[in-house]
């Protein structure tokens, strides 16, 4: 039988080359699978088998699925790939393919979160109507979950909804308590059917969770009424037991008692925030708000009060911001003591600053000012205003930080030390602040060390915003002053533990260093991973146009085109006035794929940008083909702080000799020991101004943008200035470095270094005579023309074509001087 299909298979090909696809292998019967074993065996079987499945003990005959995987990974040329869930970008990318438009970040890290990235899953929820974050699962997609139990003994499908009623991770001690039995081989099962998986940053010895919340949710749906009523009662006496607030909470919302929910949920947001749970602590403030307590006013009140101030404080640390916003004003309106008021405008303050609303963060400061030092306001609680006078003193140095030279931070920050000392308040806060300025000012290893101490202090202190600053300022201070790999340990440590404590209001800070750290190096592909990881889950609005201009000009820099334009288009469709997104329209300008001429979009760059993004356009003026002058009229006094770009220019303009002069200025980075606070993407824990830092604002220094493909840009523009000066050997070493700059670089700056240097390679060393022929050649001359111009022999001037034809490895005259041309040897006319 065997024999007889594997006849068919040939028939059906008649000679041909085909393709065999089994979809789901771990769905097929024992005999279906026999067949692909023997058909994966067949030698000389014209067919590609293609064949996608499950992990074997998931498979419908789990012992015949495994000796069929076997057979089929020992077989010749065989490719094995692990499909991974989707990313955020994919996920993103699924979302605008079916629903057109950019999604909001906010749904992309819900459809994440719900699905765990699984595709079939995504696909469901997406193709179904209502909203993509919070809608009901659809009765297909919630049978379609709870199918794999179908069958199993009811034990399996009892424990499995307990522990969907009870919370994610599965405590394993309590599902024991309310399951009132046995229920080992009942997780087993669950576990050999993948709805449970043990947790994959603690494996082996992790909690058991399921393998995402969507399998969660359908579960506790299917339960009868009469199961959640024992579930969560049982559940509930239990957390009283033990003290477990926000199981709680969650079990007395369950069973209606409010009150008590409401109550548990303050004290359960508080615990989790601590804990560095921020999105947990969210869940327990919009459960308590929904809970309410209608039987008191005076307490319902205060516990919305309360629910309110942790809110804004975890949505804030959760990336939330607009969610923040709203809770903090929640709280403004009903705090009444003066150490509140400026508590709950202070926390107003950052998040209108991570909203991009300038005027908004030093309106809200100033008001938390006024509420302290209003008549009367010192009456009641002196102590509670004095600490809040410190916390007040260290918010406003940490926001002179941003917007400051650091020498003049520095003794703001040493006066907030010593408030929060005198009243007895952590001097975290303004100790980062103070390490900040004195990196950034001259004393790196001084400000480092008081980083790393002030971090510790705040992670003792459970002060999840401090340890954020900390945590992104000691990678803004320490990155730029790092190689390669010690550059890469410092961020991904930094990121891991971001990741850890639910820190997401800095991530996206941070993650810009560990981009602006990839360019540094020369690393393309990691610089376009940590921009995607970001880009589509940013909710900082300014951070988000950035990471689309910055994705933009990294596929620029690949040769994607028509990615760099829909990425434009998309940061134009945002409307707000960032000077990256002004550079990356002189890019794509100067790709000639963008209507608009580059030296218009260069002159829509000046006065709107700062000059390091003023001389950055720049730069792809003069690869679009903008004049030299032209570039140097309108870039004005930047030119003369960029020898980078000054020596592009001489270049572009025929200076060769000015050009080389200007070769160890132009390599030698005039970096600070770190940049300016005000930079993107470095400085305190936000990026600069959002209202005048990429429209001319801050301290009016040209910051040069340090990265190894600009660095390989000026060693090409040097070796084809020396070769029409007749070094060909000096010309030849530059486009060597150059290729070794951009060897994890690849795109069009590749490609035009490596030809430089094949052609140099093949055309070994030409004189400065040669050259002069060469450009005469190009001008279209005879022999005897050129021996006229030159004031040689004929005969001397055959020798030197001969020597060109030879150097070059061209075929004709025409050929040497299309070649010259070509490498810029000499300049058509």
């Amino acid at each position: 039988m065997l024999r007889a299909a594997v006849d068919v298979v040939r028939t059906l090909l008649d000679g041909r080359c085909g393709v065999l696809v089994v979809e789901d292998l771990h769905d097929l019967d024992p005999a279906s699978l026999t067949l692909i074993g023997e058909l994966a065996a067949t030698a000389a079987l014209p067919a590609l088998l293609l064949v996608t499945t499950r992990p074997p003990q998931e498979a419908a005959f789990a012992p015949a699925a495994a000796r069929t995987l076997r057979r089929l990974s020992g077989a010749p040329s065989v490719v094995r790939a692990h499909l991974t869930p989707f990313d955020a970008r994919e996920t993103a990318e699924l979302i605008e393919a079916h629903r057109g438009g950019a999604p909001a970040p906010e749904t992309v890290r819900a459809l994440l979160t719900r699905t765990g990235g699984n595709p079939f899953w995504l696909t469901e929820l997406v193709t179904a109507r209502g909203d993509l974050a919070g809608a009901p699962l659809p009765a297909h997609v919630a049978g379609l979950l709870v199918e794999p139990l179908a069958g199993e003994p009811a034990l399996v499908g009892r424990v499995a909804r307990a522990a969907a009623l009870l919370g994610d991770p599965v405590e394993t001690d309590v599902l024991v308590h309310v399951c009132e039995g046995e229920i080992e081989p009942a997780l087993r099962r669950l576990l050999d059917l993948g709805m449970l998986v043990i947790a994959p940053d603690l494996a082996p010895a992790g909690p058991l969770r399921f393998r995402h919340p969507l399998l969660r949710d359908a579960l506790a749906r299917s339960a009868l009424p009469s199961e959640r009523a024992r579930v969560h009662g049982m559940a509930r006496t239990l957390a009283v037991e033990l003290g477990d607030d926000a199981a709680l909470a969650r079990h007395a919302a369950a069973l209606g008692r409010l009150g008590e929910a409401s109550a548990a949920a303050v004290r359960g947001a508080h615990a989790s925030l601590a804990a560095g749970l921020p999105d947990a602590a969210l869940e327990l403030v919009d459960l308590g708000l929904r809970a309410g307590d209608p039987t008191d006013p005076a307490r319902r009140d205060s516990t919305r009060r309360d629910l309110a101030r942790v809110g804004a404080a975890a949505a804030f640390v959760a990336g939330r911001f607009t969610a923040a916003e709203r809770h903090a004003a929640d709280w403004l309106r009903q705090a009444a003591d003066p150490a509140g008021i400026s508590d709950a405008h202070r926390l107003l303050a950052e998040i209108r600053w991570c909203l991009a609303d300038r005027a908004g963060h030093l309106a809200a400061l100033a008001d938390a000012h006024a509420a302290l030092t209003t008549p009367g306001a010192g009456t009641g609680d002196g102590g509670a205003v004095a600490a809040a006078s410190a916390r007040q003193a260290a918010a406003e140095a940490a926001s002179a930080l941003r917007l400051s030279e650091p020498a003049q931070v520095v003794p703001l920050a040493e006066a907030a030390m010593v408030a929060a000392e005198q009243a007895g308040e952590s001097i975290a806060s303004a100790g980062v602040t103070l390490g900040t300025a004195l990196a950034f000012s001259g004393a790196h290893d001084r400000g480092v060390a008081l980083l790393h101490a002030c971090r510790q202090i705040a992670e003792h202190d459970r002060d999840p915003v401090t340890v954020g600053r900390a945590v992104n300022n000691l990678v803004a201070v320490s990155l730029p002053r790092l190689g390669d790999v010690p550059g890469r340990r410092v961020f991904d440590e930094a990121m891991a533990a971001i990741g850890r404590a639910g820190l997401e209001f800095c991530a996206g800070r941070t993650t810009a260093l560990g981009v602006a750290h990839a360019l540094r190096t020369g690393d393309l592909a990691r610089a376009e991973t940590l921009v995607w990881s970001r880009l589509p889950i940013e909710t900082d609005p300014v951070e988000r146009v950035r990471f689309t201009a910055t994705a933009g000009l990294l596929a620029v820099e690949r040769g994607d085109d028509p990615l760099a334009v829909r990425l434009l288009a998309r940061a134009d469709g945002d409307g707000r006035d960032v000077g990256l997104v002004r550079v990356l329209r002189v890019a794509v300008a100067a790709r000639g794929v963008h209507p608009v001429d580059p030296a218009l979009a260069l002159a829509e760059c000046v006065g709107r940008c700062r000059p390091a993004r003023l001389v950055e356009a720049a730069r792809w003026a003069l690869h679009g083909g903008v004049p030299a002058a032209t570039v140097e009229d309108l870039v004005g006094d930047a030119v003369g702080a960029a020898p980078q770009l000054r020596l592009l220019l001489a270049v572009a303009a025929g200076r060769d000799a000015a050009a080389v002069d200007l070769l160890p200025a132009a390599l030698h980075h005039l970096h600070p020991a770190a940049p300016h606070p005000a930079a993107p993407h470095h400085g305190d824990l936000h990026h600069g101004d959002p209202a005048a830092a990429d429209d001319g604002g801050g301290s009016g220094t040209v910051e040069v943008v340090e990265a190894a493909p600009y660095d390989a840009a000026v060693h090409t523009a040097v070796a084809h200035a020396l070769l029409r000066l007749g070094r060909a050997g000096d010309a030849r070493q530059h486009a060597e470095r150059a290729v070794a700059l951009l060897v994890h670089w690849p795109g069009w700056r590749l490609t035009e270094a490596e030809t430089l240097l094949h052609s140099l390679r093949a055309g070994g060393d030409l004189t400065a005579r040669e050259i002069e022929v060469l450009g005469c050649l190009a001008a279209g001359m005879s022999n005897q023309q050129v021996a006229s111009s030159l004031g040689i022999s004929i005969r001397t001037v055959t020798v030197h074509v001969s020597n060109l034809l030879r150097k070059t490895g061209a075929a004709s005259r025409t050929e040497a001087a299309m070649w010259a041309v070509r490498h810029r040897v000499v300049t058509p006319t």
